[in-house]
């Protein structure tokens, strides 16, 4: 009985480690999968830095969200590594700046963006990468390289879960 019981136990840890292996999908539809924090570091005492890239597939969109105080200032800018095109906006209540730097093509390639936080907008303000390309694109994917620079109060945070359009 108890070599059965050990058998049954064995062959349920043997399976469940055999059918884990075979779900190369789970948990790689998270937006950790679509970037990275290649450098932060502190700028003196009052202000931070971070460098990311960010990897979009066709049709999603990734927001960073920054938690600032009345009156912080925010520059940065990004371009893109690879992929076309990609939509840049900033909102905080309400969105207030949308890239428009297009090149001949109609395509956006780089941005520049500063802004200075205000009670009107709220403390919570979303930089939102979208990658509009259809999935039959020749170039559905977009490699991004972001670096925002924040004062050294301020809190930056990337969701979890993944939008798409």
């Amino acid at each position: 009985m108890l070599r059965k019981l050990f058998l049954a136990i064995t062959l349920a840890i043997v399976l469940l480690a055999a059918g884990c292996s075979s779900l190369p999908d789970m948990g790689a539809n998270t937006a950790s999968d679509r970037y990275q924090i290649l450098k932060k570091a502190e700028l003196g005492n009052n202000w931070q830095m971070y460098q990311m890239k960010i990897d979009l597939a066709a049709e999603q969109e990734l927001d960073i969200l920054l938690r600032l105080a009345n009156g912080d200032k925010v520059d940065g800018y990004f371009f893109l590594e690879e992929g076309d095109t990609v939509a840049f906006e900033i909102a905080g209540n309400s969105v207030f700046y949308k890239s428009a730097n297009t090149d001949q093509k109609g395509n956006i390639k780089s941005d520049r963006f500063s802004f200075t936080a205000s009670q009107a907008q709220g403390t919570t303000y979303t930089l939102t990468f979208k990658n509009e390309e259809d999935k039959d694109s020749k170039s559905a994917s977009v490699s991004v390289f972001c670096e925002v620079i924040l004062p050294a109060s301020a809190s930056i945070y990337i969701p979890i879960e993944p939008k798409s359009k």
